[in-house]
């Protein structure tokens, strides 16, 4: 039997708390893993809110659309809030090479994210070329061929 190779993910996985306005962040690239509290208060609260603002500036009538830099900053920030102290240097230690960043979380706010708009603040704005963020959305229980 063939493996499968997963040399090129980073999984960044965001699970409930027991401690409210908090997430546990677990990150494993190979054969490292961290774990990390992440906290959830004003700065996800924020995210929402922004994440809001987007779905609706699609609707028809809707306000005007957040600004370029507005969307930059809103990539920087989910940046900021998934990779804390500890899980960002497990991030900084990745290879130069293709990385697919793995996202799954069982937290329901968090699934309505655009985690796609994640942005490296130390980077020029825009899509990296290698990096890719790919959401995984769970379909265990989904009755997929009915």
């Amino acid at each position: 039997m063939e493996s499968i190779d997963i040399s090129d993910c980073l999984d960044l996985v965001i699970l409930n708390s027991a401690k409210p306005n908090s997430a546990v962040g677990f990150a494993r690239h190979n054969g490292d893993v961290m774990v990390s509290e992440i906290p959830s208060g004003k700065n996800f609260q924020d995210l929402l809110a922004f994440t809001e603002r987007i779905r609706k500036a699609v609707e028809p009538g809707a306000p005007a659309r957040p600004a370029d830099a507005e969307l930059v900053k809103f990539g920087n920030d989910l940046f900021d809030f998934c990779f804390t102290q500890n899980l960002k240097g497990l991030y900084t230690a990745l290879p130069a090479s293709l990385i697919r960043l793995q996202f799954l979380t069982c937290h329901e706010e968090m699934k309505t994210i655009p985690w796609e708009f994640m942005q490296e603040p130390s980077k020029t704005p825009g899509p990296r070329p290698y990096r890719s963020i790919v959401r995984i959305v769970p379909s265990f229980g989904n009755d997929i061929g009915a």
